[in-house]
């Protein structure tokens, strides 16, 4: 269920940004990239989150879990927040990387914060998953 909501998710937008015109889709494809990105650092925590916890509450280590869970997820926000900032504030310098169209750049320069912003929440809810996942495996 997930992993369709996520997917369905990116492919709607995909189709919308293709409806769009060329540069729309190529500066969606640039963020979508970033936005991989970003997801893919936030997800290992998320995945070792997910084995520590079921670890400990194997064990019956319930308060040790708790508080791995809470420390998992102050890392995953300040993942979150570094991550916004760092791509953000360096946004005049990495779309260059996939582009020269000058107006393709300008629709990413665009949309930048709204690829940036959600990224500290996303961050939780990555990192939140993993800690759930592995409590649920022992619950």
């Amino acid at each position: 269920m997930r992993t369709g909501s996520l997917l369905g998710t990116k492919t709607l937008a995909t189709a919308v940004a293709a409806r769009c015109g060329p540069s729309a889709v190529a500066s969606h494809q640039v963020l979508m990239q970033l936005w991989v990105l970003a997801s893919m650092l936030v997800d290992s925590l998320a995945v070792s989150g997910q084995t520590l916890i079921a670890v400990n509450l194997g064990k019956g280590e319930c308060a040790e879990a708790r508080q791995l869970a809470e420390r998992l997820l102050q890392l995953g926000l300040g993942l979150g927040i570094g991550l916004a900032a760092v791509l953000g504030f360096s946004s005049p310098f990495w779309p260059q990387m996939f582009t020269t169209d000058d107006g393709i750049l300008g629709q990413i320069r665009e949309l930048v914060p709204l690829a940036v912003l959600p990224l500290p929440v996303n961050a939780l809810v990555y990192t939140l998953d993993g800690v759930l996942v592995g409590a649920s495996d022992f619950g």
